[in-house]
């Protein structure tokens, strides 16, 4: 039902002013509880982009002075198109160590 036909519909079937916001309230609070189902494969590459983007900002907060050219090297790497950052934290810790 769209937006416009709902007053119609309050004014039709609803008593009173009262009673139409209440039920407007009601159906605002019920809508603004539907989602819709998030998919496997929607779920699993949203866990992979949040996994990269914390392994991206724990790469970004590491000491440069002992840590620079191999920031730099991954970097390079990446402009040249190997994909080869860790993408999880765990694997850059084992790249820093």
């Amino acid at each position: 039902m769209t937006q416009a036909k709902l007053p119609l519909c309050y004014n039709t079937h609803v008593a009173d002013v009262d009673a139409h916001k209440a039920l407007a309230d009601d159906l605002v609070d019920l809508l603004s509880h539907c989602k819709p189902q998030e998919t496997q494969a929607q779920l699993d590459v949203e866990a992979q982009a949040r996994s990269e983007f914390e392994t991206y900002l724990f790469l970004r907060s590491v000491s440069k002075t002992k840590c620079g050219s191999l920031l730099t090297a991954l970097q390079t790497q990446h402009s040249l198109g190997k994909e080869q950052h860790p993408d999880a934290i765990h694997k850059a810790v084992d790249v820093l160590s």
